[in-house]
């Protein structure tokens, strides 16, 4: 009898984050239409902000670093892929607030 880890491999990365979302939202929130979480308690303006990516398949990842307060934001690309450019100007945008932004790959 075969286990299934996953709906529909296509969506494997997407259903892990939703969980993880889920699972963490006293400290984390899944930003809508991009795979980014960001912390619920945000730094004060002019303090560096820490975005942290990578691709998915190493759950919890940089999820769980921001979940502890290490990272502001992060960015996950696709199975074992980094994000897009598209992406990270979004999460950039999302967290401009004049403060600096440090992106760590």
């Amino acid at each position: 009898m075969a286990k299934i880890i996953c709906n529909e491999l296509d969506d494997f990365v997407k259903e892990c984050y939703q969980g993880f979302g889920r699972i963490q939202r006293k400290y984390i929130t899944r930003l809508p239409d991009m795979n980014a979480f960001v912390r619920n308690t945000p730094k004060e303006k002019g303090k560096v902000k820490i975005v942290l990516m990578g691709g998915a398949g190493h759950e919890p990842g940089c999820g769980a670093l921001v979940r502890y307060g290490l990272g502001d934001m992060c960015v996950i690309g696709n199975l074992f892929v980094a994000p897009g450019s598209g992406e990270i100007l979004k999460a950039l945008r999302y967290l401009n607030d004049g403060s600096p932004i440090l992106l760590f790959l």
